[in-house]
């Protein structure tokens, strides 16, 4: 016998916990968003007060104004990048966390059915529904996981093996 599951993303996406990522990553987008506004607000009120004085504003005054927004724009733009990768990061571990919840649920339908191969249904062009174990899965990993609760995640800084000395294998 075989198996059908649907796609771990659709296992994800139908479950309870995978719908509660879904919502809390757009609040977080939301929060973020709302953190960035007044960055681009103030930028945009001093590029029309920049375009609105060029002809009144004296020469260094302007170089110095420019050279101040031209280091915010920068600021924000690190910043609305250091917001993504945050966002981006703990989307991956919310989802790394439901497939790790979902394997072990996998394994024991695949076992319960005495399946001898377990087969992704996207990859399959036509199938008997009744070997689709997708259903299956979902309400045990509902049952299991019900919801995820997370904050916007830091992402971890690379590790540095600069600080290690490396063994000399051949000493002259």
């Amino acid at each position: 016998l075989s198996g059908l599951v649907g796609s771990e993303m659709c296992i994800r996406d139908r479950s309870t916990a995978g719908q509660a990522v879904q919502t809390r990553m757009e609040q977080l987008a939301q929060e973020v968003q709302g953190e960035l506004q007044p960055y681009a607000t103030a930028i945009q009120t001093e590029v029309q007060a920049l375009q609105q004085g060029a002809a009144t504003i004296p020469a260094d005054q302007m170089n110095q104004r420019r050279q101040a927004l031209q280091q915010r724009v920068q600021e924000a733009q690190q910043l609305e990048g250091t917001r993504e990768n945050e966002l981006r990061y703990t989307l991956a571990e919310q989802r790394r966390k439901i497939s790790e919840a979902v394997e072990p649920l996998l394994v024991a339908v695949y076992q319960e059915k005495g399946c001898g191969i377990m087969i992704d249904r996207e990859s399959v062009f036509i199938l008997n529904p009744a070997m689709d174990v997708t259903d299956t899965v979902i309400q045990r990993l509902n049952a299991q996981l019900p919801t995820l609760s997370f904050n916007r995640m830091p992402v971890p800084a690379p590790v540095s093996y600069t600080h290690l000395t490396l063994p000399t294998i051949y000493s002259v």
